[in-house]
């Protein structure tokens, strides 16, 4: 999703739509559901995608950083 990304619709209710911003899964989970996608021709469940894309529990390396920036003050 980027800045310029809008969604219009008067049926919000009827037909919703989640957008999930993942910005750190680009390189790795996005691609992971992808080929899951693609090679089984279906979607993995919303469980497993919520797993691959760590909406679940942060990585540990995101942990680590956020936790180091607390130590440098920023």
């Amino acid at each position: 999703t980027g800045i310029s990304f809008r969604l219009m619709s008067t049926s919000y209710k009827y037909n919703a739509v989640s957008v999930l911003h993942v910005p750190n899964e680009k390189e790795d989970g996005i691609i992971t559901v992808f080929e899951q996608y693609v090679l089984k021709h279906t979607l993995p469940s919303r469980e497993k995608v919520h797993k691959i894309l760590h909406l679940t529990r942060n990585r540990f390396s995101d942990i680590l950083k956020i936790k180091i920036k607390k130590l440098l003050g920023r």
